[in-house]
Formats: C-alpha cells, structure tokens, sequence
C-alpha cells in the first residue's frame, strides 16, 4: 500500500466516522434539550410551592477563553453601567449556556482590566467612560485617611491579595 493510497483510506475512515458521529449526536442532542425544558419546569413549579430545588446539573461545556473575554465585554456594553461580578457570571453563563464559576471568571477580569478594556470602581466591572453602576450609593469611605493606602491594597483595586494575607 503506497502513502497516498493510506492517506486516501484514512481521510475516507474519518470523514465516515465523523459522520457516523455526527448522526448519533443529533437526537441526543435534541433529547438533552427535552430534558432541559423538563428540569427547568420542573424547578420552577418547585420554586412555586416552595420547595428548595438542589442543582444537580453537571457543569456544562466551558466557553473558550475568547468567548469569555467578547461575552464579558458585550453584557457590559448592553448594560450601559457597571456590574457586580457575580451579575456578570449570571449574565455570562445565561449567554454561553455555561457553568461557570466566579474563581474562573475573576481573572479574566483581572486580565480585561489589566489590558485596559475595563474599570473597577468600588467593586462595579464596567466600560471605561461607563457609569460605574453605583453612583446612588452612600459614601463608604468612612476612614479617608485611609484612602491613600488603597493604591498598595491589591483586593482594592480588584487584584489579588498576597499568599497568606501579609501587609
């Protein structure tokens, strides 16, 4: 058997396979989003007697790290001000269908601010120039001679904290 004839069986082995793949994936498909449908209902007529529902779903697919990044900045630009970062996870697992969780999500954001596509003001993620989504609250600097250490507190300004807590 020469090379080009075992090239030529394999790209026929795998374009079959791949449709035999493809054929079997469909009506599960189509029955996982039956079974979707039925959990959801089934959560909410629950939800309306009072009954406390525990989430049994298995995490779903992980959205690929670009999506994350174009999905976070698209619920920022649709919101037209700040979030928190637990709305933004709400938000971005809604959009992608996904399961994600907030100890994935915070450095991304970390990365989009850092990259300069987004701000932190007192814990709202938002667009530069965008409302921070906060500006009804109170003033929560009680202790403004405080305020010029918050440079050198990494938590503050939406990074991360030394391992072990050091000053």
């Amino acid at each position: 058997m020469t090379s080009e004839s075992s090239a030529l069986t394999l790209a026929a082995f795998i374009l079959r396979r791949r449709k035999e793949i493809d054929t079997e994936r469909e009506p599960l498909l189509a029955r996982l989003e039956v079974l979707d449908l039925e959990s959801e209902q089934l959560d909410k007529a629950a939800a309306a007697v009072g009954i406390l529902v525990i989430n049994n779903k298995k995490p779903g697919p992980r959205p690929k790290e670009g999506t994350i990044k174009e999905t976070v900045l698209g619920i920022l630009r649709d919101s037209k001000r700040g979030m928190l970062a637990l709305d933004i996870l709400t938000s971005l697992n809604e959009r992608n269908g996904s399961n994600l969780v907030r100890s994935s999500l915070s450095p991304k954001l970390s990365r989009l601010k850092h990259d300069g596509l987004i701000e932190l003001t007192d814990g709202y993620w938002h667009l530069p120039g965008q409302p921070s989504g906060n500006e009804n609250a109170p003033d929560q600097n009680l202790f403004p001679e405080r305020s010029e250490g918050a440079e050198r507190d990494p938590e503050a300004q939406g990074g991360k904290a030394p391992p072990g807590g050091g000053t």
